[in-house]
């Protein structure tokens, strides 16, 4: 269910940082027994004691081996979203992410000193902002029935986030929500968010400094046939045809000069993949769909593959 996409960090060098820094911090303080400390409590850390630097720490890792399986696989899988917004802006989206779900639990720690006393630590707002954007943006590649009930294949994905959200519950779903409704506040693009980039001087230093250091190779391709009875990888390869690689094609194909009308789209569907798409230039949008023979989730399937 998690093969949407090459696998692997390649295009994702954010993802990667977060990943490696997230395990890193939780088995340091696990170590150290620095696991007091990450917890978010306004009463009386932050608003007697002073110790502001706990609404930083509080999202930097988790304390459980459990959460730290789950939250790993779970950022793993929010890779997509960072080849199909860039590196820069899903970085800036983490960051609002952070800055905005930290508000939100203070807000509902104060409103609720009296029964709710601390949020657990972990980055669960974050990994739950992104997976309102994977459900808004990433479609469904197919579905299958089990009995009689539809199960689509990002249905591993929610299973996993359930178990999260109960993970500390009832304090880690008051966590999650905060990230669900960041995340929903980010795609409504309230007050512009999406607009917002991190600083270019920053997004410079990463580049230079962070991102070689994590930098990942593409993933390799098969020479292998991929069906019974083609000739070997010692024979004579053959020429893929338009209808066997979606992707393969457009990019060869970018300077063609048909047009919507004669490649027969619906604009309803190419305007839906062009909400999903923002990055991608229309006329690759439109020939995806067309080669796709205008099944939507097959050309969303092959313009994911062209974004990595």
């Amino acid at each position: 269910m998690f093969k949407r996409s090459p696998s692997g960090f390649y295009n994702a060098p954010v993802t990667k940082s977060i990943l490696i820094g997230t395990v890193s911090i939780s088995l340091l303080t696990s170590i150290l027994n620095w696991k007091k400390y990450l917890h978010l409590q306004l009463f009386p850390h932050v608003v007697s004691q002073h110790q502001f630097w706990r609404l930083f720490v509080s999202q930097l890792a988790f304390t459980r081996s459990g959460e730290v399986l789950l939250g790993s696989l779970l950022i793993y899988q929010a890779r997509l979203l960072e080849r199909l917004y860039g590196s820069a802006k899903y970085a800036s989206f983490l960051l609002l992410s952070l800055a905005l779900s930290t508000a939100i639990q203070c807000l509902t720690l104060a409103a609720g000193r009296s029964y709710l006393k601390a949020i657990p630590p972990g980055p669960y707002a974050v990994i739950f902002s992104a997976l309102f954007q994977y459900y808004r943006m990433v479609p469904a590649v197919y579905s299958f029935k089990i009995g009689k009930i539809p199960v689509g294949d990002k249905a591993a994905v929610y299973i996993l986030a359930f178990q999260l959200i109960l993970s500390r519950s009832p304090m880690s779903l008051i966590a999650s929500i905060s990230g669900l409704i960041v995340g929903t506040l980010y795609n409504a693009n309230i007050g512009g968010v999406k607009r917002w980039r991190i600083p270019i001087f920053f997004s410079r230093l990463c580049s230079q400094y962070i991102f070689p250091l994590v930098k990942s190779m593409p993933p390799a391709r098969s020479n292998l046939p991929s069906r019974p009875g083609r000739a070997s990888p010692s024979s004579e390869p053959s020429t893929p045809t338009p209808e066997a690689n979606p992707a393969t094609v457009v990019r060869e194909t970018f300077s063609s000069t048909l047009t919507e009308d004669t490649l027969g789209t619906d604009p309803v569907q190419v305007e839906e993949l062009q909400h999903m798409f923002e990055h991608l230039p229309r006329e690759v949008i439109v020939r995806v769909l067309a080669i796709s023979n205008n099944d939507l989730n097959a050309a969303a399937a092959a313009l994911l593959e062209v974004s990595t």
